[in-house]
């Protein structure tokens, strides 16, 4: 890798990192505040609308934003044409969504979200004028900016959450908060575009943009597979079970899954513009690709792990008394969410190799066994924690066929090395999580916050002795994402230290 993209991979990874670790810390506050003032079934009722928005949001996209991504040599007079494709499908999306609402009231048995599907669809409209814009600020690297935006419109959508929130407005906060999140998102990646040039001209030609066009179907193709399996299981809870049972579930799902949200961007949304440019270079694909999943696991597996140890204490210290059927799901959801994460990972590797069938082939095959397995185990079971069993077990197996199925067939084989990159992370998270499960359990007798304290503080330097023993050479990788001023200061304090 050339210093002056490893420089901007650097630099994209922290500014990356301060985006996850400020909108996370948003995103927490708002559900703290949220979960004490709101019901479980006012959460039931918007994750019964994100499903449908969710799974709709791929349509809307069109699969064009990684098309510009992947593809190093895109016209301005293309990205006109791109760019107009966009607002037509968030159009055309909105209404037949609202011509829908109806039918999808019935299916989840809630006829009150015939009147606020309309109003949510709106996100398709207001984000179809930013959604190309987004994609040239990843593709150029311009995550300092990216990390602005973002951080921003979580704090707008907080405010206004929390404020509706207050004043007895219930599910609709939820809803405003979202629109408010998107219309300041929106707004301010028109701002960018007008400063660098980005603006669309009055043009569209279809033959110019092809390419793109066929790649992003088949990427639509695979994103509405891979929503479908990643929502079948709220969808069959608030079909079947009602929106208590969702929201139960919803709000464990949401903080399981908090972990792998936040990082997984740090590398994943870098690391797709920079294996697209080395595309062509297996050699250096496997090595960066080895190098992107330990520091992953090596983050997400302890924070999910603890998370698992520490949420009988954590999860009503956080949103309240009222939450407790969800602590055993989310230590579940942890599990599952662990072994997702590599999923996520290994898309970036494919989308830059070009091979975007490949991701809808893969999706379409799951289509065949995890929506009947989630479903199988509601009527079955008639229990969330059920799902959520299933769940881990189907990730832990996909894990395996992914890599002998599309990682092996794109750069080579790499078994020991990668799972070597998954097994130490893992490893030492599972026995700091061993270690902080007992002493919780031990400690149980005494206040809650010093409780998880005490755990979290004892977690934080078991996994880093165990990782120095085992894993010694993660410490130099984090070492190299650090600034070289910071390095240079913390160099001179070392030494001063001990001279």
């Amino acid at each position: 890798m050339s210093n002056s993209l490893k420089a901007k991979s650097s630099s994209s990874i922290r500014w990356t990192a301060l985006n996850t670790v400020s909108v996370t810390i948003i995103q927490f506050t708002q559900l703290a505040i949220l979960g004490r003032l709101l019901s479980p079934s006012a959460f039931g009722l918007m994750a019964m609308l994100m499903v449908v928005i969710e799974i709709a949001r791929v349509f809307s996209q069109m699969g064009l934003s990684e098309a510009i991504i992947s593809k190093q040599d895109t016209s301005s007079d293309q990205l006109s044409s791109l760019y107009w494709i966009n607002v037509f499908a968030g159009f055309t999306l909105y209404f037949l969504l609202v011509l829908c609402s109806p039918a999808i009231a019935a299916f989840f048995g809630e006829p009150e979200l015939a009147g606020m599907l309309p109003v949510v669809a709106l996100i398709f409209i207001i984000s179809a004028f930013g959604i190309q814009f987004e994609a040239l600020v990843r593709k150029h690297l311009f995550f300092d900016l990216f990390a602005k935006i973002n951080i921003v419109s979580a704090v707008v959508s907080l405010i206004i959450a929390v404020l509706l929130a207050i004043q007895g407005f219930g599910v609709w906060s939820l809803i405003l908060g979202q629109l408010g999140l998107h219309i300041s998102k929106t707004l301010a990646l028109i701002f960018i575009a007008s400063r660098k040039a980005w603006l669309p001209g009055l043009r569209f030609k279809f033959n110019e943009i092809k390419d793109h066009f066929y790649f992003g179907l088949n990427r639509v193709g695979a994103m509405v597979a891979n929503q479908v399996n990643s929502r079948i299981d709220q969808m069959a809870i608030g079909s079947l079970l009602g929106p208590v049972s969702l929201g139960f579930y919803n709000i464990a799902f949401r903080i399981a899954l908090q972990p792998i949200q936040r990082v997984n961007p740090i590398l994943t949304q870098v690391a797709f513009p920079v294996f697209s440019q080395i595309q062509d270079d297996n050699a250096r694909l496997k090595r960066g690709y080895v190098q992107m999943i330990h520091l992953l696991m090596s983050i997400n597996a302890p924070l999910l792990i603890a998370l698992s140890a520490v949420a009988p204490i954590a999860v009503p210290l956080l949103l309240g008394e009222k939450w407790t059927p969800s602590v055993p799901v989310v230590q579940l959801l942890c599990f599952y969410a662990l072994f997702r994460s590599l999923g996520n990972a290994g898309g970036s590797l494919i989308m830059a190799k070009g091979k975007a069938s490949w991701t809808l082939y893969w999706n379409l095959a799951l289509l065949v066994f995890i929506p009947a397995s989630v479903i199988l185990a509601v009527l079955i079971k008639k229990s969330i924690l059920m799902v959520s069993l299933v769940l881990v077990f189907l990730q832990i197996g996909l894990v395996f066929i992914h890599y002998f199925v599309f990682l092996r067939r794109l750069v080579g084989p790499f078994f020991k090395s990668y799972f070597t990159a998954i097994g130490k992370p893992v490893f030492a998270a599972a026995f700091m999580g061993g270690s902080v499960f007992y002493v919780q359990f031990v400690l149980s007798h005494i206040n809650r916050i010093l409780n998880l304290g005490i755990c979290v503080t004892l977690g934080a330097v078991l996994y880093i002795v165990v990782s120095f023993f085992i894993q010694r050479e993660l410490f130099a990788e984090y070492w190299n994402i650090i600034p070289a001023r910071i390095q240079n200061k913390l160099l001179r304090m070392w030494k001063f230290c001990w001279q």
